[in-house]
């Protein structure tokens, strides 16, 4: 669910079950098992929470250009996972390493170990703003290869990314601009 709900709305059965029971809730239930309270003013985080864990480099340089957009300091410490067997990197398409180079922009990404279409048909769209100035990249593609490179962008330092992977938010920030090692 991506609305707020208040506590006593939340299905606990769904979110302490074990696994799904079935082929009808098994999206339900591994959703619910994500869910995540909080209860600003009644739950303190401090001392119980000590650091924020990631599950790429990616989407630990969104999360700090979220809260740096917001205005909002994070006073914890920030990690990547590093176990690539869990549950939590095998379920969906996502970035393992982006870079950016003269124009172009590579995604190396990381297939699912489940769900994934047959046919590797996904949809990606990469937007770079620098300035006014908008160029999207809005294609479903099929994606066999763990790299996938898109040209014509601006160099820009300052520009500003933004990527979905099947519509889900993969990437939002600014990306270094990398000089080509090969010229």
């Amino acid at each position: 669910m991506t609305y707020p709900l208040t506590f006593n709305q939340l299905d606990f059965d769904a979110i302490y079950h074990d696994a799904p029971t079935n082929s009808e809730n098994k999206e339900y239930i591994t959703n619910m098992r994500m869910s995540e309270v909080s209860v600003e003013g009644h739950v303190p985080l401090t001392p119980h929470l000590r650091g924020i864990v990631f599950r790429t480099q990616s989407d630990m340089q969104t999360f700090g250009y979220l809260l740096e957009q917001a205005g909002i300091a994070c006073p914890y410490k920030l990690i990547v996972e590093r176990a690539r067997g869990t549950l939590f990197l095998a379920r969906a398409l996502y970035l393992n390493d982006l870079s950016f180079a003269g124009n172009t922009i590579s995604l190396t990404f990381n297939f699912p170990t489940d769900f994934s279409p047959p046919d590797r048909i996904y949809k990606v769209f990469i937007n770079q703003t620098v300035g006014h100035s908008n160029k999207t990249y809005d294609k479903s593609v099929e994606l066999r290869a763990t790299t996938f490179n898109v040209t014509n962008y601006d160099p820009d330092p300052l520009g500003v990314w933004f990527i979905k992977l099947e519509d889900q938010l993969a990437f939002n920030g600014r990306l270094q601009t990398q000089a080509s090692e090969l010229f």
